[in-house]
Protein backbone atom coordinates (compact mmCIF):
# COMPACT_ATOMS: atom_id res chain seq x y z
CA UNK A 1 0.00 0.00 0.00
CA UNK A 2 2.64 2.44 -0.05
CA UNK A 3 3.01 3.42 3.46
CA UNK A 4 -0.22 5.76 3.17
CA UNK A 5 -0.86 8.74 5.59
CA UNK A 6 2.81 8.13 6.49
CA UNK A 7 3.07 10.05 10.08
CA UNK A 8 5.59 12.70 11.31
CA UNK A 9 8.40 10.91 12.73
CA UNK A 10 9.02 10.57 16.38
CA UNK A 11 12.85 12.65 17.02
CA UNK A 12 15.51 9.78 15.91
CA UNK A 13 12.76 6.95 15.52
CA UNK A 14 11.55 8.13 12.11
CA UNK A 15 11.96 3.92 11.13
CA UNK A 16 9.89 3.14 13.44
CA UNK A 17 7.44 5.63 12.86
CA UNK A 18 7.12 4.89 9.79
CA UNK A 19 6.59 1.06 10.18
CA UNK A 20 5.25 0.31 13.24
CA UNK A 21 3.54 3.20 14.11
CA UNK A 22 2.46 3.82 10.48
CA UNK A 23 1.52 0.40 10.25
CA UNK A 24 -0.78 0.60 13.01
CA UNK A 25 -2.23 4.20 12.38
CA UNK A 26 -3.05 2.08 9.12
CA UNK A 27 -5.27 -0.29 10.75
CA UNK A 28 -6.79 2.46 13.00
CA UNK A 29 -5.01 1.81 16.44
CA UNK A 30 -4.44 4.29 18.70
CA UNK A 31 -1.23 6.72 17.91
CA UNK A 32 1.71 4.97 20.53
CA UNK A 33 2.66 8.19 20.90
CA UNK A 34 -0.19 10.10 21.92
CA UNK A 35 -0.72 7.13 24.18
CA UNK A 36 3.15 8.09 25.30
CA UNK A 37 2.05 11.56 26.09
CA UNK A 38 -0.59 10.64 28.06
CA UNK A 39 1.30 8.04 30.15
CA UNK A 40 3.81 11.46 30.65
CA UNK A 41 1.26 13.32 31.94
CA UNK A 42 -0.04 11.11 34.34
CA UNK A 43 3.40 10.40 36.33
CA UNK A 44 3.56 11.13 39.69
CA UNK A 45 7.48 11.31 39.29
CA UNK A 46 7.52 13.50 36.70
CA UNK A 47 4.13 15.19 38.79
CA UNK A 48 6.67 16.03 41.68
CA UNK A 49 9.52 16.73 39.48
CA UNK A 50 7.99 19.96 38.00
CA UNK A 51 6.37 20.66 41.33
CA UNK A 52 10.25 21.01 42.74
CA UNK A 53 11.58 22.87 39.86
CA UNK A 54 8.73 25.35 39.52
CA UNK A 55 8.67 26.21 43.15
CA UNK A 56 12.21 26.37 43.30
CA UNK A 57 12.96 28.57 40.28
CA UNK A 58 9.76 30.91 41.79
CA UNK A 59 11.62 31.15 45.49
CA UNK A 60 14.66 30.99 45.07
CA UNK A 61 15.38 31.73 41.30
CA UNK A 62 17.99 31.01 39.15
CA UNK A 63 21.21 30.77 41.84
CA UNK A 64 23.17 28.41 43.00
CA UNK A 65 22.51 26.91 46.60
CA UNK A 66 23.68 23.80 48.57
CA UNK A 67 20.97 21.39 49.55
CA UNK A 68 20.77 22.63 53.26
CA UNK A 69 19.87 26.26 51.75
CA UNK A 70 17.20 25.20 49.97
CA UNK A 71 15.47 23.50 52.71
CA UNK A 72 16.00 26.32 55.28
CA UNK A 73 14.83 28.31 52.20
CA UNK A 74 11.90 26.24 52.31
CA UNK A 75 11.09 26.43 56.08
CA UNK A 76 11.85 29.60 56.45
CA UNK A 77 9.24 30.66 53.66
CA UNK A 78 6.69 27.84 55.48
CA UNK A 79 6.90 29.56 58.57
CA UNK A 80 6.19 32.63 57.16
CA UNK A 81 3.04 31.38 55.45
CA UNK A 82 -0.33 32.58 56.81
CA UNK A 83 1.92 35.80 57.30
CA UNK A 84 0.39 39.02 56.06
CA UNK A 85 3.40 39.10 53.62
CA UNK A 86 4.21 35.54 53.14
CA UNK A 87 0.52 34.38 53.02
CA UNK A 88 0.71 30.52 51.60
CA UNK A 89 2.45 32.53 48.68
CA UNK A 90 5.26 30.02 47.77
CA UNK A 91 4.80 27.70 50.77
CA UNK A 92 4.57 24.87 48.60
CA UNK A 93 8.11 24.54 48.37
CA UNK A 94 8.71 23.05 51.61
CA UNK A 95 5.18 19.89 50.42
CA UNK A 96 7.29 19.61 47.04
CA UNK A 97 10.50 18.92 48.84
CA UNK A 98 8.85 16.49 51.67
CA UNK A 99 7.57 14.47 48.44
CA UNK A 100 10.84 13.83 47.55
CA UNK A 101 12.99 13.83 50.59
CA UNK A 102 10.63 13.70 53.32
CA UNK A 103 11.65 12.02 56.77
CA UNK A 104 8.78 11.88 58.49
CA UNK A 105 7.48 15.73 59.15
CA UNK A 106 11.06 17.28 58.07
CA UNK A 107 12.95 16.76 54.70
CA UNK A 108 16.36 15.07 54.61
CA UNK A 109 19.65 17.05 52.94
CA UNK A 110 21.04 13.11 51.90
CA UNK A 111 17.59 12.25 50.43
CA UNK A 112 17.18 15.44 48.57
CA UNK A 113 20.91 15.43 47.53
CA UNK A 114 20.54 12.06 46.32
CA UNK A 115 17.11 12.81 44.34
CA UNK A 116 19.05 15.96 42.63
CA UNK A 117 21.99 13.97 41.57
CA UNK A 118 18.81 11.40 39.79
CA UNK A 119 16.98 14.09 38.10
CA UNK A 120 20.00 16.01 37.23
CA UNK A 121 19.54 17.28 33.19
CA UNK A 122 16.13 16.05 32.97
CA UNK A 123 14.07 18.62 30.80
CA UNK A 124 10.42 18.90 32.18
CA UNK A 125 8.22 22.64 31.49
CA UNK A 126 11.64 23.77 30.08
CA UNK A 127 13.60 23.45 33.28
CA UNK A 128 16.38 20.75 34.65
CA UNK A 129 18.16 20.50 37.84
CA UNK A 130 22.00 21.61 37.37
CA UNK A 131 24.93 20.67 39.28
CA UNK A 132 26.71 24.05 40.21
CA UNK A 133 30.20 24.36 41.86
CA UNK A 134 31.68 23.16 45.16
CA UNK A 135 31.80 25.59 48.03
CA UNK A 136 32.82 24.35 51.73
CA UNK A 137 32.95 20.89 49.92
CA UNK A 138 29.25 21.43 49.42
CA UNK A 139 27.58 20.68 45.86
CA UNK A 140 25.59 23.68 44.99
CA UNK A 141 22.22 23.05 42.89
CA UNK A 142 20.23 25.65 40.42
CA UNK A 143 17.49 25.34 38.18
CA UNK A 144 18.19 26.45 34.94
CA UNK A 145 15.28 27.59 32.56
CA UNK A 146 16.01 26.62 28.81
CA UNK A 147 15.19 29.37 26.32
Amino acid sequence: AACPGEPEPLGSFGEWSRWVRGALLWLGRADPVLTMETTRQIDPQRDRLVAVLVQWRDVVGPREVSVREVIAHAERIKSEAGHADGRDRHGDLYEALLLIAGDGTEISSRRLGNWLAQHEGKIVEGMRIVRGGISSGFQRWKVEVIA
